[in-house]
């Protein structure tokens, strides 16, 4: 059914109103975490008791619904057109869904009964290659695969899957602590302190030590071939920037970390990069950006949860409570007088 936007004004803030079905749940009731866009302006959002909502362009009318028979919640989406989309339940049983057809129906491509059992990241690349990480079970991290687009999932061996640490969780805050690329990925922890495990190498790093179970790496973007900025802290201390941000660089002797000289105003649960090479954070306490993840200024006190661009990478989407799903393009700088030195750097592959 379509929503129609309450609100269209400045960065085009959009207020999902009531369904019109027979559901006495309302999209202003759902905290958005899952949004995805594909194309100039078609967005995806998921949120709990099987909620999901589809606009094609960039918010001015919505088509929604509910996942027939599953109450769980939805907490990533990956869009592939405005017909196509995975979505991840996380919590026991784990369930990937899978929509041909815009929305109106929805068919389970992959079920995990494990009691013990919560999704956190989902991400598929250009290839078709996509990863699932979950919480560790019996020491060891939930992997599940695919290599045809999410057609077919499969869940990995327990021999080959990486050991967690004592108390190492993921979080499934933003789904987008994990990045998967065409012969590698890799995923990033919290719990105590926070991990970077990848893929190809068959190694982790220990970033940094933390003394709460709630501290770690939330969110992970690509900045360049060598280099990669992450955000978190502790989604207990909105205010706190304690590790709420951070830049890893790949050297010929390992990954260096780095902290920001002026870092992001609080915890961060998300962060991407559009394709100016600017960075774009988001947390309860507002919006910040930067040229270089080394020096970052507030653009709005507005709190999302989640961000997504656009496939140009000129336009970003804001998602969080209360249904709401806002672009954010221009509230963003637009002039680079930032410059970085990547002389003696390796990539992730």
């Amino acid at each position: 059914m379509k929503l129609t936007a309450l609100t269209y004004v400045l960065g085009s803030i959009i207020l999902l109103s009531s369904c019109t079905d027979s559901s006495t749940s309302r999209p202003d009731q759902f905290s958005i975490r899952a949004l995805d866009v594909v194309g100039d302006s078609t967005l995806w959002i998921a949120s709990s008791n099987g909620f999901w909502a589809k606009s094609v362009n960039g918010g001015t009318t919505w088509d929604s619904g509910f996942i027939a028979g599953f109450d769980g919640e939805l907490r990533d989406i990956h869009a592939f057109d405005d017909k196509r989309a995975i979505a991840m339940g996380i919590a026991s049983p784990g369930i990937i869904w899978k929509t041909e057809d815009g929305g109106n129906t929805w068919s389970s491509v992959f079920r995990y009964d494990h009691p013990s059992n919560f999704f956190d990241q989902l991400e598929i690349n250009e290839q078709g290659q996509g990863i699932i990480v979950g919480d560790p079970i019996d020491g060891k991290w939930t992997i599940v695969g695919t290599n045809d687009f999410g057609e077919h999932w499969v869940l990995w061996d327990e021999q080959h899957r990486y050991p967690a640490d004592s108390g190492e969780v993921s979080f499934a805050a933003s789904g987008s602590a994990l990045i998967v690329e065409k012969r590698s990925f890799a995923f990033f922890t919290g719990g105590y302190g926070a991990r970077m495990l990848h893929s190809s190498r068959e190694k982790s790093f220990r970033l940094y030590e933390d003394t709460s179970a709630t501290a770690g790496i939330y969110s992970a973007t690509r900045f360049n071939d060598s280099t990669v900025v992450f955000v978190g802290g502790d989604y207990r201390f909105e205010e706190s920037t304690k590790h709420s941000a951070g830049t890893i660089y790949f050297t010929n002797s390992g990954p260096k970390l780095r902290w920001p000289d002026h870092t992001v105003n609080g915890y961060r649960s998300c962060v991407k990069r559009m394709e100016s090479g600017l960075l774009v954070a988001c947390g309860p306490t507002g919006i910040d950006a930067s040229w270089d993840g080394l020096n970052w200024t507030l653009v709005s006190d507005e709190g999302f949860h989640v961000l997504a661009v656009n496939n140009k990478g000129n336009r970003i989407w804001a998602a969080g409570a209360l249904g709401t799903v806002r672009e954010v393009t221009g509230l963003l700088p637009s002039d680079s007088a930032t410059t970085r030195d990547n002389t003696n750097v390796i990539g992730l592959e």
